[in-house]
């Protein structure tokens, strides 16, 4: 069985116990508090933690959510809090090296664990045992996967309800023919694009539109901005599930800065959203939207939202 297909029946699997999860974290206290918009990150971290080695915290994650792996989340949420940020206080600042510093011991320690187990069956565990990477690359490849992988996916998450909620004829389309779900997904992350900016260093002297760059500067390329090019996209600042050519968004790079974790984020997306609706078909927003003030991560601080199940749950 291939990665992304044990991928996908993992995640399904999952989203077939959503209604009772989403009722057993709402008392599950959380850093964000009680009106914290990102709902508590259980499948995406599951899956992840999958990926790193960690199948018994995969496993167990409904008796270890409110424990141990609430860690991660922290560390998530202190760190990120920095990047897009253009003025952030020194106690912010303070708070996130901390948080690094004690992230990277603990990717360390982890990291040994596996280098232990000659068994150890992961993504990791075999760049440990059979690749060529230094420990610090190991470290940085553990980070980005744990780090990297949720927080992106968790804003678009939260950015897509809102967006998917407020055309309800759009949703109403999606019920009918759920088929549409993978290009609405694709919709979603070019409408509202959360990751806006993307640092890039020349390689060689090019002008822009009379704007020299010299080889070796670095720039900001505004990837909100490209995703509502009118050039290439009709009616641009229109939300449309059936736009022909939504996935020519850059929301996951080109090329060789291409990120490596799109398939997997679009499989998300793709189940999570569409099993929320099914499970929650009367969703609505209960208030506005808080959102965040990052420029480099751009997403949700709180989401008001009133659930009625499509059937009885039982906490």
């Amino acid at each position: 069985m291939s990665v992304y297909v044990h991928l996908s029946l993992l995640i399904h699997q999952m989203n077939q116990s959503v209604p009772q999860r989403v009722f057993r974290f709402a008392w599950c206290p959380s850093p964000g508090g009680a009106n914290s918009a990102a709902p508590p990150p259980g499948g995406r971290w599951r899956v992840l933690l999958f990926g790193v080695g960690c199948p018994v915290l995969a496993q167990q994650w409904d008796e270890l959510f409110c424990d141990d792996t609430r860690y991660l989340r922290e560390v998530a949420e202190s760190s990120t809090g920095l990047i897009g940020s253009t003025a952030a206080s020194w106690r912010d600042f303070r708070a996130a090296m901390n948080a690094l510093r004690g992230f990277d011991q603990y990717l360390g320690e982890h990291i040994e664990r596996l280098r232990q187990d000659d068994d150890a069956n992961s993504i990791l565990a075999d760049v440990v045992h059979n690749g060529d990477l230094t420990e610090p690359e190991i470290r940085m490849l553990a980070g980005l996967l744990l780090g990297a992988g949720f927080v992106t996916t968790t804003h678009v998450l939260g950015k897509a309800v809102v967006a998917v909620v407020r055309h309800p004829d759009q949703l109403a389309t999606l019920r009918t023919n759920p088929d549409g779900w993978p290009n609405a997904v694709e919709e979603i992350l070019r409408y509202d694009t959360t990751g806006q900016l993307a640092g890039r260093v020349a390689t060689e002297q090019v002008e822009i539109q009379g704007y020299p760059v010299r080889a070796g500067e670095s720039i900001f390329l505004l990837v909100g901005g490209a995703n509502r090019d009118p050039a290439v996209f009709n009616h641009p600042d229109t939300f449309d599930k059936t736009r022909a050519n939504a996935r020519e968004h850059i929301s996951f790079g080109t090329g060789v800065h291409a990120c490596l974790g799109a398939a997997l984020a679009r499989m998300e997306l793709h189940i999570g959203l569409q099993s929320l609706f099914e499970h929650f078909p009367q969703l609505t927003l209960a208030g506005e939207p808080t959102f965040n003030d990052s420029i480099g991560l751009h997403g949700l601080k709180h989401l008001p939202a009133s659930l009625r199940a499509a059937t009885a749950i039982v906490p």
